[in-house]
């Protein structure tokens, strides 16, 4: 278990959040592939976005500040977390 983490979405992971976003698209998951593609465009500003809405910056009407992680399994991407930091009205 000391291999699995959690930890704030970030470059050095870039390789391994691009394959799993591209598993979405393997499985013909739209839902899923479609909040990842970005990340598969443009990785920097994909970053860039997932801080602003930690934040609270540069959010749409109708948004909530959300915080994302990524779960780490042996250096590798395995799953996403996404904490809303209050309910959608």
């Amino acid at each position: 278990m000391k291999d699995l983490f959690l930890i704030e979405p970030n470059k050095k992971y870039q390789k391994s959040f691009e394959n799993y976003a591209l598993a979405y698209k393997k499985i013909n998951d739209e839902h899923y592939f479609s909040k990842y593609k970005k990340a598969l465009e443009d990785f920097q500003d994909y970053l860039e976005d997932l801080h602003n809405y930690s934040k609270g910056n540069d959010m749409s009407q109708g948004e909530v500040i959300t915080s994302t992680f990524w779960l780490i399994d042996r250096q590798e991407v395995v799953g996403v977390v996404r904490i809303r930091h209050q309910e959608v009205v």
